[in-house]
């Protein structure tokens, strides 16, 4: 399941929404192998969806090691060695109002997310009906690339141009209907649309996770099946990368100065011992910036939401870094 969060999102839908209609309680699933009424389909989706919001090994805590995007909702779950790990999930793969119980296993935390890669700029060609392709790259499911009466032959060919190198983990190709995906499929990169390499092949696939993560501008999907009577579609074309940030790095205070103390209470940020104007940024835990200001004093007025946060404070030339968690 780690890493496939799409594998993981078909089967846990298959299990939390297989229900017998002649039973009276919803949490009664259909049987499989079992009696009426059956608790395992339950049972294993709640499992599963668990496992795509928190993995464990030893100590080491993976957040989101299975999350798609498009999903979102709030958790609170219990890690080994007495951990409580609360939070809640964007659409977009992000976490916010991280809490960490007891706080000092906040190192242990590690975030899987998954970005999808902005389009804007990109071109698209193909080698039968190109006029078509940029069709695929504009974010509207109703219009499509296909190969129509050309059908799947060996050799045809669909490529992007990202107009400047960006490394990714997955390929999307939605082609609006299961049935005109490519029969099999070769997936080349290359960095100056001239030398290719050829990352990985297939076949019947929507997604494709690459066995590495790589970093080019072109990609190009070629065809290497054939079909007498179905066309090759591509509705949307996108990519994406997923990777992992360990909460030890980010989350690591600059050894202050004794005389410097950074706190917060009561929606005021609290700085202690710095003299003169500061820039002060502030960011969650996922590594995104939530404020910045210049202040001219020793107190910023912010209303923060409950979690994890880190303040950096640039003064006089000097950066200070500290971590505060907001009950």
């Amino acid at each position: 399941m780690l890493g496939l969060p799409n594998v993981a999102k078909d089967y846990i839908n298959f299990n939390l929404t297989r229900k017998d209609p002649r039973q009276k309680f919803p949490a009664f699933w259909e049987k499989a192998n079992d009696y009426a009424p059956d608790e395992d389909n339950g049972g294993n989706g709640e499992n599963g969806l668990q496992q795509m919001i928190m993995q464990v090994d030893g100590k080491k805590i993976i957040l989101l090691p299975a999350w798609p995007l498009g999903w979102e909702g709030d958790f609170k779950l219990n890690a080994p060695f007495q951990t409580t790990v609360q939070g809640t999930i964007s659409n977009v793969g992000n976490i916010s109002n991280l809490i960490v119980t007891p706080a000092e296993r906040t190192k242990d935390v590690y975030i899987m997310s998954t970005v999808r890669l902005k389009q804007t700029g990109w071109t698209a060609s193909a080698s039968v009906l190109n006029e078509n392709a940029p069709n695929s790259i504009d974010g509207d499911i109703s219009t499509l690339w296909s190969t129509f009466t050309f059908k799947q032959s060996p050799g045809q060919w669909f490529m992007v141009d990202m107009k400047q190198e960006n490394t990714f983990t997955d390929i999307y190709i939605d082609p609006g209907n299961v049935s005109y995906l490519p029969i099999a499929y070769q997936v080349n990169v290359s960095s100056d649309g001239t030398n290719w390499t050829l990352v990985t092949s297939g076949s019947g696939k929507n997604h494709i996770g690459l066995p590495s993560p790589q970093t080019a501008r072109y990609i190009k999907i070629v065809q290497t099946g054939s079909s007498s009577t179905l066309s090759w579609h591509i509705a949307e074309f996108y990519v994406t990368f997923t990777g992992s940030t360990s909460l030890n790095t980010d989350l690591s205070d600059t050894t202050l100065p004794d005389n410097i103390y950074i706190s917060y209470l009561d929606n005021h940020l609290i700085l202690k011992g710095i003299i003169g104007s500061s820039n002060v940024s502030i960011y969650n835990i996922s590594g995104q910036k939530v404020s910045t200001s210049f202040i001219t004093g020793n107190r910023l007025d912010i209303r923060l939401k409950q979690g994890v946060y880190i303040v950096t404070i640039e003064n006089n030339g000097q950066l200070y870094r500290k971590k505060i968690q907001v009950n």
